[in-house]
């Protein structure tokens, strides 16, 4: 289930193409199930922000890092959040051959790099060999902080911004942002009919042919850096761009946040790029290296082959097309250095995804403690999905608690390395509804929202712990603020239809207020329970779960037999007392329910024939 509720995340990794061209592309096939090359010499080094991954010479190895660094420090100025979670490997291959081996597209020739946001950590995958050079390093970055900076931004906006900052470079004491892209100014000056509408621009997802075929993609990325480029260069275009990014941010649709953050309509602004675009003149930003605040250079390290198949290992575990040749490299490592607790982890984590649940789950629970957050968090992670998968958190049994409380200690654990990892708090939170206080629980998830404003994980998390601790028109409301999300939000992000994860958290609510209902009744407060299950009745309607309704009835039944059972007592402890007329009038009352269970009906009559002198 916790794919159901995360962006990307869990399922396989969300990637963002970098069709840039390639001019070495080689076009031969190279086998994904393979391992990287005996003959590979692998070299590592850490930034303050990277962890980067290569084959190539340690100077190419050193620039790359700097470039990105360099761009970081620019990015820096605009927007950024603080580093949440492992860093952001990179993995720059030295030739095509390489590169297209761990590629998702090994037959196209012109990808050049890609992005890609998994479960462990983000990726950006680049071939150094290509004819993209720095281009496509740029591009990759700035999807990266994108997604951290600006997660729910339309692709064009996503795209434009990526190609914006693709031609940054760096000269003596400065930097230089926004130059020209000369590919897109050609396609967009010798274009016969025109610029791509903006409205057929805004509409592009992922899915779209506009993206995904490499004779109209040209056009979608040039019209999408045309159109970042005119927002970000003309005066007062900045100001206007922050609102509509910040009414996205807080939920708007792009027509309502273009609205919000526009006094042009789409077809003036339209002409006004166009306009841009004619005029060819593309100013540029330069800015003073001095004034950027960068991490000294670190000079990579040669990495030892088991280390260096682990990394790619991890890579190619995020989907499930590449599992067999990520078992094959963490088997390899595992042959190399048997003791290298994060090669088991990794192989742990593949068995898991191929069905061998137990073997996987053994294997992890072995790798910790060990270097890195991440085994403690898939240890925590696939606890919870076990335990979403084998039943609800309404009344967990003993047994299912206790598998809860491991994955706390596991979530914390990696929590204590990564502090401030998102997705191991949003998991730490969920497993909250299973074992421990529902108040901590509720922390985790708020605090994990800081990163991720608009996960869903996280609007179901807080929705079912408010209904655990008894808040539940909080819950109600934070489930109407879930179906609100969830159809702003495009299908790429929801892992599925909406409407299926919204009947599932309405479903667990009810069942959290069925339960107090419940407690209330058998705790003899009547009151409370017929508020609760009248609450209840006015929610749920027709297009609820047929089960729930039902027992939704029973309740309402049980209810109605115990204030039965409650006047007929007192009627007849009033005759006790003395006063007969008054319990025949009362008794005669409760003959008059249609729905009153047949035994109490039967003992109703006997009263009022005893009484009645009959």
């Amino acid at each position: 289930m916790l794919e159901a509720l995360q962006s990307g995340v869990g399922a396989p990794a969300r990637i963002a193409l970098a069709l840039l061209a390639a001019a070495t592309a080689s076009t031969a096939s190279a086998s994904t199930a393979s391992t990287a090359s005996a003959e590979d010499r692998w070299r590592s080094v850490e930034s303050e922000n990277f962890e980067v991954l290569s084959d190539a010479s340690p100077r190419r190895i050193a620039d790359t890092v700097r470039e990105l660094e360099s761009l970081h420090a620019v990015l820096g100025r605009i927007a950024s959040r603080p580093r949440s979670g492992p860093k952001t490997l990179v993995v720059a291959f030295a030739d095509n051959d390489g590169f297209r081996r761990y590629s998702p597209w090994p037959d196209r020739r012109r990808v050049a790099g890609y992005f890609a946001q998994a479960l462990l950590r983000n990726y950006i995958v680049l071939d150094l060999s290509s004819g993209a050079g720095s281009r496509s390093i740029y591009h990759e970055y700035l999807h990266e902080f994108a997604s951290t900076n600006f997660p729910d931004v339309p692709l064009w906006f996503n795209e434009g911004l990526a190609e914006y900052y693709s031609t940054f470079r760096t000269t003596r004491g400065e930097a230089l942002v926004g130059l020209p892209v000369e590919q897109h100014v050609a396609v967009l000056t010798q274009r016969s009919d025109g610029p791509m509408p903006l409205s057929e621009l805004f509409a592009v997802t992922t899915s779209s042919p506009e993206y995904g075929e490499d004779r109209r993609a040209g056009l979608f990325y040039a019209q999408s850096w045309a159109t970042v480029h005119y927002l970000l260069s003309e005066p007062g275009r900045i100001a206007e761009m922050a609102v509509f990014l910040d009414a996205l941010q807080r939920g708007a649709d792009v027509a309502a946040a273009f609205a919000a953050g526009f006094d042009d309509s789409l077809a003036d602004l339209e002409t006004q790029v166009a306009d841009y675009v004619r005029r060819a003149e593309f100013p540029y930003l330069r800015l003073p290296l001095d004034e950027l605040s960068r991490p000294d250079d670190r000079r990579p390290r040669p990495l030892p082959r088991a280390d260096a198949l682990v990394l790619l290992g991890e890579l190619l575990a995020n989907s499930p097309e590449t599992l067999a040749a990520a078992e094959a490299h963490f088997q390899e490592a595992l042959d190399l250095e048997p003791d290298l607790a994060r090669a088991g982890a990794g192989l742990g984590w593949v068995l898991w995804q191929q069905g061998a649940r137990s073997q996987g789950l053994a294997l992890l629970r072995e790798s910790v403690p060990s270097p890195g957050a991440q085994p403690a968090f898939l240890v925590g992670h696939l606890l919870l999905e076990e335990l979403f998968e084998s039943t609800d958190p309404i009344r967990p049994r003993p047994d299912q608690v206790a598998v809860a409380q491991e994955a706390l200690a596991a979530l914390e654990a990696a929590l204590a390395i990564e502090p401030e990892w998102p997705q191991a708090r949003i998991r730490f939170g969920l497993a909250h509804l299973y074992a421990g206080d529902p108040g901590r629980g509720i922390a985790a998830l708020e605090s994990a929202r800081m990163a991720t404003p608009t996960d869903p994980g996280i609007s179901f998390g807080l929705s079912l712990l408010a209904a655990k601790a008894g808040r539940f028109d909080e819950a109600w409301a934070r489930s109407q603020a879930l179906a609100e999300l969830l159809a702003r939000l495009p299908r790429e992000r929801t892992a599925g239809p909406a409407g299926p994860l919204v009947d599932l958290n309405r479903q667990l609510i009810a069942g959290f207020q069925a339960a107090a209902a419940i407690a209330a009744f058998e705790g003899g407060d009547l009151a409370l329970a017929e508020q609760l299950v009248g609450d209840l009745d006015l929610r749920l309607d027709g297009g609820d779960a047929p089960d729930l309704l039902s027992s939704l009835d029973e309740l309402q039944r049980a209810l109605r037999d115990q204030r039965a059972a409650q006047v007929y007592n007192a009627a007849i402890d009033r005759a006790r007392g003395g006063d007969r007329a008054g319990a025949l009038a009362a008794l005669q009352e409760l003959m008059r329910e249609p729905d009153l269970d047949p035994e109490l009906r039967r003992l109703v009559r006997e009263a009022v024939a005893t009484l009645s002198g009959r």
